[in-house]
């Protein structure tokens, strides 16, 4: 019996079960699978074999009393639409009329149930795909995760796909630039205790900060970068901009972040509260 409770989920499944989670039908398609495998003179594959086909022909059977279910409704609305296209012919088929409207009211009932059904674990989790909560919860979800327009420094409102990516390689472009040849080379103690001392204690300092805070940072990153202590492939770990803030209209609202972990933790650590010991190995003068 155990065996037969495994073949019959598997072949449940592969039939398009999912469709049908009435526990009547379910109990009908069980009792047909293992009676099937029962009186069948096969065995081994070729009994599965049998079994299933018998079962999918009902599954077939059950869904198109579904599709038929749906076309009856179909009908029946424009059978009312025609009864009612003038007041004349509505009056003499007032009987009719409501009779139609109780059966479309049965079979949309119906329908709504079986949506349901085949929806459920969507409806749990969302609610109706209809109503108010649902619509703000899209909509939430869809402007924290996309940037659909910008406010630059102009004052005015982007929206374009390609005036968006400009504003941000725009953004981004000095913070992760190749540093220019006025650079010092000996960043000073001064400087370091500057660029440290910004950061309270309860402040934890990621890559939005870099243009948050100035370009101090950015200065300190290039120098590094420009001795040879930090990776050059760092530039092509920003893949993606993360939001920090709910409907972020400008940029500084947004954070870069990178797949290369390891590169992000030595970003990290490098302007948060060690770059002492970084300037060091990079064959700075400290």
């Amino acid at each position: 019996m155990p065996a037969l409770e495994e073949n019959f989920r598997s072949a449940y499944f592969k039939a398009d079960a999912y469709l049908l989670r009435q526990p009547r039908i379910q109990t009908e398609l069980k009792d047909l699978w293992i009676s099937t495998l029962a009186s069948s003179e096969l065995t081994g594959i070729e009994g599965f074999v049998e079994a299933w086909v018998i079962l999918r022909k009902r599954v077939k059977a059950i869904q198109y009393q579904e599709v038929s279910k749906l076309s009856e409704l179909g009908t029946l609305r424009r059978q009312l639409e025609d009864l009612t296209s003038s007041p004349m012919l509505a009056e003499r088929h007032s009987a009719e009329i409501l009779d139609r409207a109780n059966q479309i009211k049965k079979l949309e009932a119906w329908c709504e149930h079986r949506w349901r059904l085949w929806s459920r674990d969507r409806f749990l989790h969302f609610g109706d795909t209809n109503s108010p909560y649902f619509l703000r919860k899209f909509r939430a979800k869809r402007k924290r995760a996309n940037i659909s327009s910008l406010i630059i420094a102009n004052g005015t409102r982007v929206s374009s796909t390609t005036e968006i990516i400009g504003e941000v390689h725009n953004h981004f472009k000095q913070v992760f630039s190749a540093p220019e040849d006025d650079i010092p080379m000996n960043l000073s103690g001064e400087f370091l205790s500057v660029l440290t001392g910004r950061l309270s204690p309860q402040h934890s300092a990621f890559m939005d900060d870099v243009p948050t805070h100035g370009p101090t940072y950015s200065l300190a990153m290039q120098g590094c970068w420009r001795a040879g202590s930090f990776p050059k492939g760092f530039l092509e770990g920003v893949v993606t901009l993360v939001p920090k803030e709910t409907n972020a209209e400008t940029l500084s609202g947004w954070r870069p972040i990178t797949l290369l972990s390891s590169l992000y933790k030595l970003y990290v650590k490098l302007i948060a509260s060690r770059p002492r010991d970084w300037l060091i190995l990079g064959n700075f003068s400290v």
